[in-house]
């Protein structure tokens, strides 16, 4: 209740056992309901592969900024690594010694080698008023992260009188400089102290049996993740079987050029068909052998599909030729240019399986609002990236994405925040299938027996009912903001 009625932030201290600050992180989110920004601050505790195999809880449950994440040497990689799941990196200030650029506390062979603090990729740094000594140096620092673009984290701890007084001190000064207060501490509670006379040796046994004990655990946990990962790579693997279903579907006659097996399955709507009605225009994005586009035709008044390779253009003009739909048009044309469309011409878009593999998607979804009449529907399909079994692959450094040919996949978060952004209302999202490892294997099952491939498709499509979060993909209905 402190938390939430003094809107504050929460750092919690991990780094001892990457398991138990999974469950840690959960419980705060889950559990205590904790509402607002959660950072971690690891103390260098974690390997490169504990840090791999926390970074989808951090990203599920909103945690923001990763603080001293590894060993100083493992930093860069470290950075990159959370900056490509859009984390965030805190460096303390105990690591300063290099003062002319922010005083990075680089070893000194990567001093002689020239190294600084902005080679680090770092977003912040928390500075300690109880170890700067005084506001004059904090002032300096501060100055130093606004001309490296770094933000700042000023704390101190309730406990010590000297960095209360500094941060009242600077806490005048917060909105103007633009920094974060942070204040550790039990507020009016205060522990009683008891002097205790330890002796040295004791004390430094202590410290080493806990070096020991945390480097073992920490080995013992590289080579079990070197272990577990075999299957899940073995699995991801298996996802290539979809493309040889597609080679099956052509040599057992099932259709006459090469097709997935979803598309012959008879009886089967398409989510899209219910929102779409008799006197529609309808733009297929990226269409390729036009079965959408097809489908479409056979219930509006007009469709117009267009891709980029020539070779799926040709098979979607011969199957519109085979099933005499007329009020179809296939053209050549790339989605990352000026589409050759007067505004409003068209009152639905299709963009289904598109949107991912695009670089740039800020400009086709602008061309997609202004092709649209005023309070026409955008009817887009897009990966799902929070699936768990997603989240597994990422977990053990494995790329998570659907297809390698994907630049990008989204959360529900997202996907809502990219389409309202750019002049959408969104009306409906719907799960299409329940995302599991066995994807690959099933689709071959499908080139192969499509009675046996309904069966399983029809399995998947009962169980992402009830986990609706696990589906593969979004289908989202949004509407052009008038």
């Amino acid at each position: 209740p402190n938390f939430r009625r003094r809107e504050s932030n929460l750092k919690l201290k991990v780094g001892r056992d990457v398991i138990h600050d999974i469950k840690c992180i959960e419980f705060i989110r889950r559990e205590l309901k904790f509402p607002n920004e959660i950072r971690i601050d690891a103390n260098q505790g974690y390997s490169l592969k504990q840090l791999q195999y926390i970074i989808p809880t951090l990203k599920e449950y909103g945690v923001t900024y990763v603080e001293e994440p590894v060993k100083i040497k493992d930093l860069p990689v470290a950075a990159e690594l959370l900056h490509h799941y859009g984390l965030k990196v805190i460096l303390d200030e105990s690591l300063n010694i290099v003062r002319s650029d922010l005083g990075a506390r680089l070893p000194a062979r990567q001093v002689r080698q020239g190294r600084t603090f902005s080679d680090y990729d770092i977003d912040a740094i928390n500075i300690k008023l109880s170890r700067i000594g005084n506001i004059k140096e904090a002032l300096r620092l501060i100055k130093l992260a606004k001309k490296h673009n770094i933000k700042v984290v000023i704390g101190c701890s309730e406990e010590l009188e000297k960095g209360m007084k500094a941060i009242y001190a600077l806490g005048q000064e917060a909105e103007k400089l633009e920094v974060l207060l942070e204040v550790e501490g039990f507020g009016p509670l205060r522990l009683k102290r008891r002097a205790m006379a330890i002796p040295r040796w004791m004390n430094r046994l202590e410290n080493l049996v806990l070096i020991i004990g945390h480097r073992l655990s920490t080995a013992a946990f590289d080579l079990w993740w070197e272990m577990a990962r075999i299957p899940v790579i073995l699995l991801k693997q298996s996802k290539k079987l979809s493309s040889l279903s597609l080679r099956l579907i052509e040599l057992t006659g099932k259709y006459p050029g090469r097709m997935h097996p979803k598309h012959l399955l008879s009886g089967v709507e398409p989510q899209y068909l219910k929102w779409l009605s008799t006197d529609d225009s309808v733009l297929d994005v990226g269409c390729g052998n036009g079965q959408h586009t097809l489908k479409a035709a056979a219930k509006v008044r007009r469709t117009v599909g267009f891709d980029t390779d020539m070779k799926q253009l040709k098979l979607a003009e011969a199957a519109a030729g085979r099933s005499g739909r007329s009020n179809a048009e296939f053209r050549k044309l790339s989605a990352e240019g000026k589409l050759p469309f007067s505004s409003g011409e068209f009152s639905a878009v299709l963009f289904l399986g598109v949107l991912e593999h695009l670089d740039k998607r800020e400009g086709i979804i602008k061309e997609v609002v202004r092709v649209l009449k005023p309070g026409g529907k955008l009817l887009l399909g897009v990966p799902n990236e929070q699936t768990s079994w997603k989240r597994l692959q990422m977990r053990f450094g494995i790329s998570h994405y659907t297809d390698p040919d994907h630049r990008i996949e989204y959360s529900m978060n997202d996907i809502r925040k990219f389409l309202e952004e750019n002049g959408f209302s969104i009306l409906k999202i719907e799960p299409t299938a329940y995302d599991t490892p066995w994807a690959g294997i099933i689709d071959l099952i499908g080139g192969i027996s499509l009675g046996w491939y309904r069966k399983l498709i029809e399995w998947k499509w009962k169980k992402v009912k009830y986990h609706p979060e696990e589906t593969i993909s979004f289908f989202i209905v949004a509407s052009k903001v008038k």
